[in-house]
């Protein structure tokens, strides 16, 4: 019985790995201490008020142009799984919105030659990109794929190599360098924020310019999703 307790635990370890995917809170650093009641209704919270200001605001595709169609209806279909579970994992969700945009990312016969010895799908979406030479690291869209390294357990704290294991859809640019991505994290579809023009800052005032991308104790930057960045999927190149 406990034999295969052991095995259980590691395969979940292993598909946690393999995934590509951080599993860790979509904005709180790991050593946060809240009970699961208040847990629930911060997290519910927060994603609501992250929700409503989507919802308030004046997003652009590209700093200063209105959104087109195709961002607004990405934008629409997006912001129906919130919160919720669809996709499985960071790799799965971008997976799942690709054939709700008929492949509008990546056709997944594609992805089949870029995957490396870590069998990553993000990895392998990230290189499939790069390939074709739609890797960027600013000047984001609407619709875009963002990439970031080490966001694995497994992987946080590797300094020899930047291995690309997670990944989100770009959902709002806004004219301070903000960036809000949408992203499976910790068992659920989130949004959060990246703003590579203020590195090291999670906060100013009341605004959340930086996310915590990986699992990490006090409340470390390097654990930030600008410090994660590995570059932008352009994919509003490719779907023109």
């Amino acid at each position: 019985m406990f034999v295969n307790y052991k095995i259980k635990i590691y395969a979940l370890f292993l598909a946690a790995f393999m995934s590509g995917c951080a599993n860790v809170s979509s904005s709180a650093p790991k050593n946060t201490m809240l009970t699961k009641q208040s847990k629930t209704q911060a997290t519910t919270s927060l994603e609501k008020d992250k929700i409503q200001n989507w919802g308030s605001k004046t997003f652009y595709g590209k700093t200063g142009d209105r959104l087109d169609a195709k961002e607004t209806a990405l934008l629409n279909l997006l912001q129906g799984y919130i919160g919720k579970r669809d996709g499985g994992d960071c790799s799965g969700f971008v997976t799942l919105v690709n054939k709700k945009l008929n492949r509008d990312f990546f056709d997944e016969k594609e992805l089949d030659k870029f995957y490396t010895k870590y069998g990553l799908k993000s990895e392998a979406m990230f290189k499939l990109y790069e390939s074709k030479n739609l890797i960027a690291f600013d000047d984001p869209k609407v619709g875009d794929l963002v990439f970031f390294n080490n966001t694995t357990r497994s992987t946080k704290n590797n300094k020899k190599a930047k291995i690309v294991t997670h990944v989100g859809i770009v959902s709002s640019v806004e004219k301070d360098g903000t960036v809000g991505f949408t992203h499976h994290a910790r068992g659920k579809n989130a949004v959060d924020f990246m703003n590579l023009k203020n590195k090291n800052t999670r906060k100013k005032g009341n605004k959340e310019l930086n996310s915590y991308v990986v699992s990490c104790k006090n409340n470390n930057t390097s654990c930030l999703a600008s410090n994660r960045f590995a570059g932008f999927g352009k994919a509003s190149i490719r779907r023109n």
